[in-house]
């Protein structure tokens, strides 16, 4: 069989193909496939995020676990707490676990906000889809989601966050995100947990920078070496990766420093 992807459909190739290892939470598909839908959901309380200082200068991360199983409950508790255009855009997916994902992702800004730089966030959006503040206009922002877990980050400077959970990608993706030398040395890797926490890096590194800039997908990940950005820029960017507490994926930051 023959694969032939688009930049468009990457996102979604990278998602797990069976219940993630947040054992039955999110991981992007309806209810009956591991679903966050269910009984048992125990309170908005029970929304705990995570300060994680990662160190060599990076911006502080904010990281939100949503829990095993819940229902509309959680939704309205949410959007509650989020930004009419949030709201709209939550409205937009068509799966349950997409319109939770965007709106713990509008209830983790709000709490990053309030936790740095006091106050509420008045939300809005660049021509190119990037997440701003449109009354901290010093301060740039970088959300991202994977299978149960939001991250966010603010800094005074260009900042992209992303994470992933450790998974095989389908056929034909890392032809898609690396670069030819990064390709040969994946390919060259025995053990199948090394590859993907290799996969996971690379393009959680590729994805955090590319968000840093503005431009999302608009440049192929396959067109640049990870490890050459901060080498040849070494004064204009910073990086780091690192696990995420419950060790089923890795998050990822790049940033410009103040």
């Amino acid at each position: 069989m023959t694969w032939c992807l688009t930049l468009e459909q990457l996102v979604f190739c990278t998602k797990p193909l069976q219940t993630s290892p947040c054992q039955g939470r999110l991981t992007g598909f309806p209810p009956d496939k591991g679903g966050l839908r269910g009984v048992g959901f125990s309170g908005f309380a029970a929304l705990t995020p995570e300060q994680l200082c990662v160190g060599n200068g990076a911006p502080e991360l904010f990281l939100l676990q949503l829990p095993t199983l819940t229902d509309d409950r959680l939704a309205v508790q949410l959007a509650a707490a989020c930004s009419a255009d949030r709201q709209e855009r939550a409205d937009q997916y068509r799966l349950p676990d997409d319109r939770i994902r965007c709106l713990a992702a509008g209830w983790l800004l709000r709490h990053t906000v309030r936790a740095t730089a006091g106050g509420d966030p008045v939300e809005g959006r660049t021509a190119t889809g990037r997440p701003l503040l449109l009354n901290l206009p010093d301060l740039q922002v970088s959300l991202a989601h994977s299978g149960c877990w939001i991250a966010c980050t603010l800094h005074r400077n260009q900042v992209g966050v992303d994470l992933e959970l450790f998974h095989e990608p389908e056929p034909g993706v890392p032809e898609l995100v690396m670069a030819p030398s990064e390709l040969a040395d994946y390919q060259a890797l025995a053990d199948a947990a090394e590859r993907k926490h290799r996969f996971c890096s690379i393009w959680t590194l590729k994805e955090a920078w590319l968000k840093a800039l503005g431009t999302g997908l608009d440049r192929s990940p396959a067109s640049f070496v990870v490890d050459n950005l901060d080498r040849t820029s070494l004064d204009q960017w910073c990086s780091t990766s690192t696990l995420l507490p419950d060790g089923s994926g890795l998050v990822s930051l790049f940033w410009r420093p103040v």
